[in-house]
Order: structure tokens, then sequence, then C-alpha cells
């Protein structure tokens, strides 16, 4: 895409409204004031609200987005998709004018669930397909849709014409088939993304989150297993190489990559029934994946696994500030502390 195209007017002429479907917009930009936009049926940006300088980084910004939207325009269902830079667990949409604030994914369950929680939440941002993230909206939406690893709004763009004419043709569809529909729609479309050099790791899911509880349970028996002995663990990483894809901005990886490497590399029978049990409650969890074929153990679900020079960001993984459910019912956080004893602060 050339610069000389707006990307809003670009991204807005993908959606449109219909009898069944009302597409709001929240549009905040550096140096522009926020504005909420209504798409109609012609895919004309309508204004409906200028709101003035906002932070995307507070969670009231998301609170008054969904207010409005909830009070203006009822539904018997709710879609909401956010786009903004992504930092995996760490969370989403900094806001770059004047700071650099991030929604928490403690933050957007809270405000999800104050507001009655949505039927689907999807993720255009880079690196949110964190197990981590997901996990964290379990209780808030039914569906979960995401990339693992880099995702430009552009690679998106055809999927939400394809939602709305969807919605439009058959308002009865259900949230896990609208899911798979979507990462279809993706798996399609992916193949005119090719020339981008990094499409290469495109790993995209959508999740069914009355499963997470099950998965994070068998992260927590896994992480245990080993815990007697980190460093064997940590060996089997080590030997799977670049067979397991590191995510580096996040220090996360692959999720069924990793899973897959260590299982064919354990001799232990208890430990690979352990390793087995997660992958197995992976596959429910993810209701559809699309990927390029480099990886081809890709699930489209990450987590949070440091290398040496990333060991330190244990410490901010585990910290109160970002409130992880994870991490306060999975011993995934200690584990990690064994594997990399030097990470804990003084």
């Amino acid at each position: 895409m050339e610069g000389t195209i707006d990307p809003f007017e670009y991204y807005a002429a993908m959606l449109h409204s219909s009898d069944n479907v009302d597409v709001l917009v929240l549009d905040d930009r550096v140096g522009e004031t926020a504005k909420i936009w209504y798409i109609d049926a012609n895919r004309n940006a309508v204004l409906l609200e200028d709101l003035g300088e906002i932070n995307t980084g507070t969670p009231s910004t998301l609170a008054n987005y969904l207010e409005y939207g909830k009070t203006n325009y009822p539904s018997d269902r709710y879609f909401v998709s956010i786009y903004g830079h992504g930092g995996a667990w760490a969370g989403t949409c900094p806001d770059m004018d004047p700071g650099a604030d991030m929604l928490r994914m403690t933050e957007i369950n809270q405000t999800l669930t104050d507001f009655g929680g949505v039927d689907i939440i999807m993720f255009t941002a880079c690196t949110m397909g964190a197990v981590e993230s997901a996990y964290e909206l379990r209780d808030c939406a039914d569906v979960y849709i995401s990339n693992e690893n880099l995702a430009d709004y552009f690679y998106w763009n055809k999927v939400f014409d394809f939602i709305c004419s969807e919605l439009e043709c058959n308002p009865s569809v259900s949230n896990h088939e609208l899911g798979r529909l979507i990462i279809e729609w993706m798996d399609k479309d992916k193949k005119g993304h090719a020339q981008y050099g990094y499409m290469e790791y495109w790993s995209s899911s959508a999740i069914r989150t009355d499963k997470l509880a099950a998965l994070a349970g068998s992260i927590d028996d896994l992480a245990l297993g080993y815990m007697s002995d980190p460093s064997h663990f940590k060996a089997l990483v080590d030997a799977a190489g670049e067979n397991v894809p590191y995510f580096s901005n996040c220090n996360s990886v692959d999720m069924n990559s990793l899973l897959t490497c260590i299982y064919d590399a354990e001799d232990d029978a208890e430990m690979k029934m352990n390793i087995s049990n997660v992958m197995d409650r992976l596959s429910e969890a993810v209701i559809a994946e699309s990927h390029f074929m480099k990886y081809r153990d890709m699930k489209g679900v990450s987590i949070f696994l440091p290398n040496e020079a990333g060991a330190a960001d244990i410490e901010y993984y585990a910290h109160p500030i970002i409130g992880l459910d994870f991490v306060t019912d999975t011993s995934w956080d200690e584990f990690l502390y064994a594997i990399y004893p030097g990470s804990i602060a003084a």
C-alpha cells in the first residue's frame, strides 16, 4: 500500500452495516481528535461523535465506547475488534499522543465484564495470540481471535467484509462457527500477502474460551512435572532449535511447536503423557487456525518462554501491575523462575 492512501478510509471501506448489522468504529490517530464513526450500508463513514483527545491505553476509553454502542445501538450480539500495537500478555493499544499508556488484559477483562461481556473479541494487533491473553478474557467472550506474530491490519481487511456479509445473510450463525469462518477466510486470503517477508510466520487462530480453564490446568501439570528438573526441560527446548519459532518482541513461542518438539525428545513416559495432555487440551480450545507452512506445527497460540536474553522479563510477566490470571492460576511463572533462578529480583 502506498502511504498516500488514508489507512482509516481503506479500513472502513471493508465494513458495512445492514438491517442485521450496525458497524461502529472508534478512530484515534496521533495529532487528531478521536471520533466515533458509523459505517453505513454504502460503506460511508458517518461521523457520530468527536471525542477530542482521549487515551486509548486507559480502560475508561473502552468502557465509554462500549457504553455508547450498547446504549445507542443495542443488539442481540456484540463483536469487538481491537487494532493497535500489541504486546501479547502485556496488553495492547498504547496511546502515543502524548504518552504510551498500555491497555492491560486485566483492564479489558474488567471492562468487558462490567458491560456484560461480548460474543467475539478479535485482535488485529501483533502478537495477541498469547494463551495468557486469551485466558484473561475466558469469562467475558465466547471466542478469542488473534495472531501470535506480526499482524498488520491490511492482512485482515477482506475478513471484515466477509464478517459483515455473513452476519447480514446469516444472523443466526453461531459464535464458534463465525470464528471458524473468519480463520478460514484468512487462510484463503493469506497467499495474497506472501510478498511480505514476515508473513511466512503468519499464525492466527480462533479459540473457544470455555476450553481455556482445562488448557491452563494441563499447563500447570506440565510445569509442576518439570519443576524438579527444569534444566532438562530447557535442554529439550534448546535442542529443538529453530523448530520452535520465537516471537522475539514478546519472548513467546508457538505452544504447539514447542510441545511437539519436547514430546518427540522426551523419554519419560509420565512427562510424555503430560505433554500430550496439553496438546489435546490445546486442540480442543482451537476452533480453527491458519499459518504458512515454514512451521507446520504452529497452532496460532503462543506462551511466554523467554531465552536467556529475555529472562529479566519474567519479573514483569509475574508483576501485579500486569495482574494476569494465568500467573495466579498456574505454576508457569514459578517454573520460569526455576529455569532462570538468576532472574529473581534481590
